[in-house]
């Protein structure tokens, strides 16, 4: 039950370290978690499960449930592990078949030498890591995995080369428009490097999940049924983010604290509870039970909803999912009784 807090045991752990990374060469493409060989039938998944499980009289039911629950560490883990920059060597788990078949490997973009590959990995990849859109793919039982999303890897982006150039920092370098010469696409040797950059990741996960280390052991997923896992403190189910941010507004630095970003999620219930009845019942179950806190980038959250500035306003929005059409939004300010969120209205979501 997902509305339940997750939490990560060793045994997940040695789950996560077990896991192969392969490339999904669909769409965009992007880099899968699995158990074994993706032709495996169900026997031999299970057989993998039960050695991993170390319960050798473990009925079915039991290595599905463990199956099930180690995936969603997994997700877990690639949404939050932390890893060092460095250079990292990894037996290689494919067969030769298999490893001919992903691109890393195809284009010699990392060193493979006696079954053993060599991997450096860099600021840029842990950049992306950290944009990761992290997914779950269920199609219920065995039928289960953690990865990247192939379709939109690192943002909201269509064009995922835009998302990429936006969390390395990369200013586009190509040819002026001709009927917007302020603007620029990304240039044909910018688009290589990230295209390369994109399928280096896949042995960088495998790094991650053989070498990277995972603070905390409770998660939530944040929002609720399709969200992040989000670390949660043990004491009080408590989002643990950041201790505080701080924003800039009309030449304001406003500092925002914890204490702050819950007073700004009660303050946005309240402007659901009054909003019109069709808002309301839109957003009200996304809200009800939301934490406001503050994520590892500085950016105040509360369920769906993200504050930042707009203009001159301090605002929260709900985007919409996927990122086209209209979205809600709500002026936040500070007064000396404290935060309070105006009106919520719905305004065309062209970012």
């Amino acid at each position: 039950d997902e509305r339940e807090p997750l939490v990560v045991r060793a045994e997940h752990l040695r789950f996560v370290r077990n896991l192969d990374v392969v490339w999904l060469g669909v769409e965009a493409g992007a880099p899968v978690l699995l158990l074994g060989p993706a032709e495996d039938d169900e026997q031999q998944r299970l057989a993998r499960v039960r050695k991993v499980y170390g319960a050798r009289h473990a009925n079915h039911d039991e290595l599905v449930v463990f199956y099930r629950s180690g995936m969603r560490a997994a997700e877990a883990f690639l949404a939050n592990a932390t890893l060092a920059p460095g250079r990292y060597e990894y037996r290689n788990p494919l067969s030769a078949a298999d490893l001919a078949e992903q691109p890393f490997a195809a284009k010699k973009l990392c060193p493979i030498r006696n079954g053993t590959v060599t991997v450096d990995v860099r600021a840029e990849h842990l950049s992306l890591l950290k944009r990761a859109s992290v997914r779950l793919f269920d199609d219920g039982g065995l039928d289960m995995g953690a990865g990247i999303d192939y379709k939109r890897p690192y943002g909201d982006m269509t064009n995922f080369y835009l998302d990429m150039a936006e969390a390395l920092g990369l200013k586009p370098e190509g040819p002026a428009y001709d009927d917007q010469p302020a603007f620029r696409p990304l240039s044909d040797a910018q688009v290589q490097r990230l295209d390369r950059l994109h399928e280096e990741m896949q042995p960088v996960l495998q790094v991650l999940l053989l070498k990277g280390e995972l603070g905390a052991t409770r998660f939530r997923r944040l929002p609720a049924s399709y969200g992040r896992w989000i670390p949660i403190l043990d004491v009080n189910d408590d989002v643990a983010g950041l201790e505080e941010t701080a924003v800039e507004l009309a030449g304001r630095r406003i500092v925002v604290t914890r204490k702050d970003a819950k007073a700004i999620a009660k303050a946005l219930k309240d402007s659901v509870k009054r909003s019109s009845t069709a808002t309301r019942g839109a957003l009200w179950p996304l809200t009800e039970k939301a934490t406001g806190w503050i994520d590892a980038d500085g950016i105040v959250r509360v369920g769906p909803w993200v504050m930042y500035v707009r203009g001159s306003r301090l605002i929260l929005a709900r985007r919409p999912t996927p990122p086209i059409g209209e979205e809600y939004v709500a002026t936040v300010t500070r007064t000396d009784a404290g935060w309070a969120v105006g009106e919520i209205e719905r305004e065309a979501y062209n970012e």
